[in-house]
């Protein structure tokens, strides 16, 4: 679509939209690498090996020149807790220190080093004049709706997309390492063509209750049998098809000391926040 970026960027590369991209990493990698044009510029935070094999190789065909996340753009997390994170970045071009981002999750960090290898090809490739100090502020004032998105409630409410496996590792990741809590309340509803299962197993295990719910989306399929999957791991599970019943549901289950997490797709996560900003009466925080 676009014959010439400026840049081409790939983000990790992992099972989504398999009806679409197909049915392993390295074909789906093969489809994404459709953005690679020739001489270009790419920037990939690819981490599998076929993923990173395909890419390669369409660069080499394409004479494009590759800057890996992980590799030739590296960082050191100094902090991780649920209001930010704080980090060093480093490139091919220099050194980052004491950066801060206002988003939860150590994930954030690849972002935030993906981001800095356009901003670097930007900056040394085709001269655009993009200061560190913009950089330093930039990465300061982000703003990235429900993606660990903490609503400050008694208790408090997360809020995050999670809808495929890697996206529910990602998730538990965080509620082990980040968040301090008695007992974790989960409201979840996915569409039906999502690895729902994988999802359950990875986020049902922490959970005191499961609520399942179901999105506003003809893909809800067959969204009661996520309940079924829950039973496998939680003491305690409740359906509750309308949304801002479920979410109420949660709120009159949890003490304050406990953590209400609201995840699965986009439709359900969307119609949840929602309700809260207009039940509560919530504005955005600042990141300060």
């Amino acid at each position: 679509v676009v014959p010439s970026p400026l840049v081409s960027v790939i983000t990790n590369v992992t099972f989504d939209h398999m009806d679409y991209l197909g049915t392993t990493i390295k074909e789906i990698a093969e489809v994404k690498a459709g953005i690679i044009k020739k001489k270009g510029y790419v920037v990939t935070a690819a981490r599998e090996p076929e993923a990173l094999k395909a890419i390669k190789a369409r660069c080499e065909a394409e004479g494009a020149s590759l800057l890996r996340v992980g590799a030739d753009l590296t960082w050191d997390i100094k902090e991780a807790a649920p209001r930010g994170t704080s980090f060093s970045l480093y490139s091919p071009w220099g050194a980052y220190p004491d950066l801060f981002i206002p988003l939860a999750g150590k994930y954030q960090v690849i972002n935030a080093a993906t981001a800095l290898g356009v901003v670097e090809i930007l900056r040394h490739v085709y001269g655009l004049e993009i200061a560190p100090e913009q950089i330093r502020a930039g990465f300061a004032q982000v703003y990235w709706p429900a993606r660990l998105e903490l609503l400050t409630l008694s208790p408090p409410v997360l809020v995050d997309v999670t809808h495929n496996h890697d996206g529910a590792r990602v998730l538990r990741a965080a509620l082990q390492e980040i968040y301090d809590y008695r007992r974790l309340v989960l409201v979840l509803g996915m569409l039906g063509d999502k690895e729902r299962a994988k999802v359950v197993k990875e986020l049902a295990p922490l959970a005191s209750t499961a609520i399942i719910t179901k999105p506003n989306s003809p893909r809800a399929g067959n969204w009661e049998k996520l309940a079924e999957e829950a039973r496998m791991f939680v003491p305690r599970v409740r359906v509750i098809e309308n949304i801002p019943g479920a979410v109420e549901a949660a709120l009159d289950e949890a003490a304050p000391e406990d953590l209400v997490c609201i995840t699965g797709s986009f439709y359900m996560v969307a119609e949840a926040r929602a309700f809260l900003f207009s039940q509560f009466r919530l504005s955005v925080a600042s990141p300060d």
